[in-house]
């Protein structure tokens, strides 16, 4: 089974800071919510959008460059937590895929139309 390379990349965030129940198919990223409900994240190639759009401003920042916003804010440093960030919605898987994105991937982020720097271009859906 060959696996889409963002779908890997993906893959591999949630492996590190995600609680939630997830597994991959042939070319997405199934995610199960606390309330039994999932979500289905793909990633298709595309051409690039040859107009300048404004890149998306996520709803969240990157508090040192280390960590996800939600990682840092789900754990209290001082009392040596380790628990993982548990996405509770589409809305919370949104923002921590727009947050891997702009510090996993290093990509141009326009509105989940990814494009990396060699021109390469895939559109993220959930």
């Amino acid at each position: 089974m060959q696996i889409n390379p963002v779908i890997e990349a993906i893959y591999a965030a949630f492996k590190i800071e995600i609680a939630n129940q997830f597994f991959l198919t042939n070319n997405s990223l199934v995610i199960l919510f606390p309330d039994q409900t999932r979500a289905v994240i793909n990633a298709l190639q595309v051409r690039p959008v040859p107009v300048e759009l404004p890149l998306n401003t996520p709803s969240i920042s990157n508090i040192n460059g280390t960590h996800t916003f939600h990682y840092l804010h789900q754990h209290d440093f001082n009392q040596g937590d380790t628990q993982l960030l548990t996405l509770q919605s589409i809305a919370d898987c949104r923002a921590y895929l727009a947050d891997v994105c702009e510090n996993l991937l290093n990509v141009i982020n326009r509105d989940f139309e990814i494009e990396f720097s060699d021109g390469t271009a895939f559109l993220l859906t959930i």
